[in-house]
Formats: C-alpha cells, structure tokens, sequence
C-alpha cells in the first residue's frame, strides 16, 4: 500500500498504522463499527498513529561515575587489549569507587 511519492517516514508511518489497524480490527482513517455495522466512532486520526510511533524518549546524561568508570576502563583496555571484558570491567568498577 505504499505510493509513488511518498517518502521512506511516511511509508514507515503507513506501514505501523497498518499493523495497529489489523491488530485493534478496525481501519486507520476508517470508522469504527459497532454491532450489526452500527458506527459507534469516528474517524481514527492518523496524525495520532503518528505522534505516538515517533516518540523518542530522551537519552538521559552519564553520571559522574559512568564517566570515572569509562575512563578506567579505557585507560585499562589500552594497557591490556588482550584481557576479557569481564576481568576489565571488575577492575575498572575497583578503580572508579576510589
């Protein structure tokens, strides 16, 4: 269902719109029915579809120790490249509760 000119964000639009449509049972930008064909809605509105798949939710900032710790384990990696991330990490979290 996708057309000519739209562009890759619409047709991601479109495509998510679609699945939730067959999932709830009712057409994205149709009218929902009721028994015996009764409408008991009105039209979904896609531009909602849209605001709520688009929703980023905001990287939060390292804290003081992620960056003591990322420094360690840095400075640690360069110093042995050949040892195992798990054996790195444990020395790194020692020398960043210092």
């Amino acid at each position: 269902m996708a057309c000519q000119g739209c562009t890759d964000r619409e047709r991601v639009i479109r495509e998510l719109a679609d699945t939730l449509s067959r999932s709830a049972g009712a057409a994205i930008g149709g009218y929902v029915g009721g028994p015996a064909g009764a409408v008991i809605g009105s039209k979904v509105a896609p531009k909602v579809i849209e605001s709520g798949a688009m929703a980023v939710k905001k990287k939060r900032a390292p804290s003081a120790y992620n960056r003591r710790y990322a420094a360690a384990f840095k400075k640690l990696k360069r110093a042995h490249p050949k040892t195992q991330f798990r054996v790195l990490s444990k020395r790194a979290h020692k020398l960043a509760k210092k």
